[in-house]
């Protein structure tokens, strides 16, 4: 797979734009400001195909990444950014049900979570939605998508918290057997091998 064969195919808020569903998608979601566009950037090796803000949940249409044909990243926009009013939390909440109930093609979520803290309600609620999609899946003998769990900004805790913080995430998401966990950092570039490892395999 050449990653420098990537593009920003299309950002969209609706399924009226989505591009066709022949490719595996791998869906990054998490909270406001967690740093799904550096991860990005970090994962294809580039600095700006993904805009990154320090302002939370500047990210509110739907990104659509094409690697070289092969499969894409979906960027889905940042959950629980304090200062959204209702109208656009419910607009938000839209577009997700629009997404996940029109795409058949769903290979893996990349469910990004703050190493730095313990994972928050949201975080929880994202999980259980995960864990919910894979076993109406199974239910149905349809292809189970991976889950994979990223801690970012892991170089900014200290070693010795590591293992308590990878528990931690475990044991409050209640992920049993259903999810990998990867450090990762984009300033640091751990964990890049680690996380294109459990996509590609």
């Amino acid at each position: 797979m050449n990653l420098h064969n990537s593009i920003l195919e299309i950002s969209c808020v609706n399924s009226s734009n989505f591009p066709d569903n022949t490719l595996p998608e791998y869906v990054l979601c998490g909270r406001s400001n967690v740093g799904k566009s550096s991860l990005i950037n970090a994962l294809l090796n580039r600095k700006k195909l993904a805009y990154t803000s320090s302002t939370p949940g500047k990210t509110r249409i739907i990104n659509f990444y094409n690697i070289d044909e092969k499969l894409r990243l979906v960027d889905l926009p940042g959950y629980g950014y304090a200062k959204t009013d209702k109208k656009e939390r419910y607009s938000w909440q839209d577009m997700m049900n629009d997404y996940f109930s029109n795409r058949e093609n769903i290979s893996g979520f990349l469910q990004l979570v703050d190493s730095r803290h313990e994972p928050q309600s949201l975080d929880m609620t994202m999980a259980r939605y995960i864990k919910s999609y894979m076993e109406n899946c199974y239910e149905n003998n349809l292809s189970i998508p991976k889950w994979v769990i990223i801690l970012t900004k892991a170089d900014k805790i200290k070693k010795s918290e590591i293992e308590m913080r990878i528990k931690q995430t475990h044991d409050i998401l209640n992920i049993g057997n259903y999810a990998n966990i990867v450090l990762f950092s984009s300033v640091k570039k751990i964990g890049i091998e680690d996380l294109w490892e459990n996509i590609t395999n």
